[in-house]
């Protein structure tokens, strides 16, 4: 029995050599892996840190955008208000050359109807501006002094 133990003793021990064996190599396939856990942990340290730095970036990107975008809205705002009262000013100066140009052809025939009136008269007429040029030299006073119209027009009156 002793022999049978012994036996069954050095069978148990080369199974506990083998399996000794067999654990060391799963111990140092684990340790591999562990020592590429800790280089993959690492690496991922840094991407994370690479990460945080970069959604700092874009955080402090995206407030710029933020300040950008309300002060293009208050300029557009501005730049509204502006148009509105651009548009106001158009109008107004429209209304205004509409009103010129009806005062410019009453003017114009005012002006037809004053000169065919002074023309018409029998007397010699000699109008002239506030500092003294003849403006007007009718055909009776070219009768009466012999000088032409283009040689009075425009010339002091005393001349």
């Amino acid at each position: 029995m002793k022999e049978n133990v012994s036996r069954k003793l050095g069978i148990t021990v080369k199974a506990l050599r083998l399996k000794a064996k067999q654990l060391a190599v799963v111990a140092k396939e684990k340790e591999t892996v562990r020592r590429k856990l800790v280089v993959t942990a690492q690496a991922l340290r840094l991407k994370a840190k690479q990460l945080a730095a970069t959604a700092k970036e874009k955080e402090t990107v995206r407030r710029k955008l933020v300040v950008t975008a309300n002060a293009l809205r208050l300029k557009a705002k501005q730049l509204a208000t502006i148009a509105k009262e651009k548009e106001y000013i158009r109008r107004k100066l429209a209304l205004t050359a509409e009103k010129l140009s009806l005062k410019a052809e009453e003017l114009a025939i005012s002006i037809v109807e004053k000169k065919a009136i002074l023309a018409s008269i029998g007397d010699a007429v000699m109008a002239c501006d506030k500092d003294g040029k003849v403006i007007l030299f009718n055909r009776k006073a070219v009768e009466m002094t012999g000088f032409s119209a283009k040689e009075v027009i425009g010339k002091h009156y005393n001349q």
